[in-house]
C-alpha cells in the first residue's frame, strides 16, 4: 500500500527577467507503508521543494499528489492541513522551536491544533520525551538546549499525534558526527515502531539506514540500488 504517491509532478518558479526555474520536474514516486527512503543530492538540487510537495506545504506546478490515497490537488488550504496534521510528521531543514515556549509545550505544540487535544496532552508529550531521552528538560526553554537536543525536540514533537509518515529534510545538518548518529539512531526507532519515513540529505554515509535510496540532481529524481 502506498501512503504517498507523486504522478508527473513538477515545481517551477518564475525569476527576476522572466526566466522559469524547474526545481522538481516530471517526478513520479510511490512511498510504500514501512520504507525508510533516503534522498540524496547536492544543495539545490530540489530536495527540499519535493519534501515539502510530499507533504502539502506548497502545490505542484503540474502533477497529482496523493497522500494515503486522498489527491491532494482537490482539497484546500484547511483541508492539507488537516491532513497533515492528522498523518504527517514534519521536520524542518533549521530548527523550528518556538522560544518562548518550554520544551513540553513546543512538543505539545500540534495537538494545539487537533480535534484529539485533550487532558492527556502533557503526559503525551512528556512520554515523547522520555522517549528521545530528553525527560529532565522538559521545563526549560530551547535557548537552553544544544544542538542535537533540540533536534530531538523536533522528533518529538513531529511524533506527537502519532503519523503515519514522518518527513525529514535534513535532520542531520551542522551536527558533529556523534550526534548525528544519536538522532539516526532515533529515526530507527521510530521507523522500527511502524512509522514510515522520508528524509532528505546531502551526506551518502546515511544510506545504511534507508531500504530505499534515491539520488536527485537538477529537479529530477531517480531510485538507486
Amino acid at each position: 500500500m502506498n501512503v504517498i504517491e507523486l504522478i508527473g509532478v513538477s515545481k517551477y518558479y518564475a525569476i527576476a527577467g522572466g526566466t522559469l526555474v524547474k526545481a522538481v520536474e516530471d517526478i513520479d514516486l510511490s512511498i510504500s507503508v514501512g520504507d525508510f527512503a533516503m534522498i540524496f543530492g547536492r544543495s539545490g538540487s530540489g530536495k527540499t521543494t519535493l519534501l515539502s510537495i510530499m507533504a502539502g506545504l506548497i502545490s505542484p506546478t503540474k502533477g497529482e499528489v496523493r497522500v494515503n490515497g486522498m489527491n491532494l490537488n482537490r482539497m484546500g488550504e484547511g483541508q492539507r492541513s488537516r491532513l497533515r496534521n492528522e498523518t504527517i510528521g514534519f521536520i524542518f531543514q533549521q530548527p523550528t522551536l518556538i522560544p518562548y515556549l518550554t520544551v513540553v509545550d513546543n512538543v505539545r505544540l500540534p495537538r494545539f491544533f487537533s480535534k484529539e487535544s485533550g487532558e492527556r496532552d502533557l503526559e503525551e508529550a512528556l512520554s515523547l520525551l522520555n522517549s528521545v531521552g530528553l525527560s529532565d528538560k522538559a521545563r526549560v526553554f530551547p535557548s537552553q538546549l544544544s544542538a542535537g537536543q533540540m533536534r530531538r525536540v523536533q522528533v518529538a514533537r513531529a511524533l506527537m499525534n502519532k503519523p503515519k509518515v514522518l518527513l525529514a529534510d535534513e535532520p542531520t545538518g551542522e551536527l558533529d558526527e556523534a550526534t548525528e548518529i544519536e538522532i539516526m539512531e532515533l529515526l530507527r526507532s521510530v521507523h522500527d515502531s511502524g512509522v514510515t519515513i522520508v528524509m532528505v540529505s546531502h551526506s551518502n554515509e546515511l544510506a545504511r539506514y534507508a531500504n530505499r535510496l534515491f539520488k536527485m540532481e537538477v529537479g529530477r529524481l531517480r531510485e538507486v540500488s
